[in-house]
């Protein structure tokens, strides 16, 4: 004879083990891949990671560098714009000048 209580804690193992066993189903191609290969799981953790982590500082270093260049590089542009633009001004009065003296003679 079992009584109510066997019953009662019977039950409650067999709850948890088919949640476990959800569990182990709803996870179960990602642990089978770390139990077969934990290898893998050290070499991401020890070895890709770093190397993403380095990856990114080096592209933000350059982003760094890049906008104290482009700071720079804009002065000088606005130099030269505006040598290139008084040489434009004065080339358009030459020019206008002398479409002027053409149109007199």
């Amino acid at each position: 004879l079992v009584s109510f209580d066997d019953e009662a804690e019977e039950e409650e193992k067999e709850r948890i083990r088919s949640s476990r066993a959800k569990t182990r189903a709803s996870f179960g191609r990602m642990s089978a891949v770390v139990e077969r290969a934990p290898n893998l799981s050290i070499f991401v953790m020890q070895v890709m990671i770093p190397c993403l982590i380095l990856i990114a500082v080096v592209y933000l270093f350059g982003y760094i560098v890049a906008m104290i260049e482009t700071k720079r590089e804009r002065a000088e542009n606005d130099s030269h714009l505006a040598v290139a633009a008084r040489i434009q001004d004065r080339f358009t009065k030459y020019a206008n000048l002398s479409s002027d003296m053409a149109k007199e003679a």
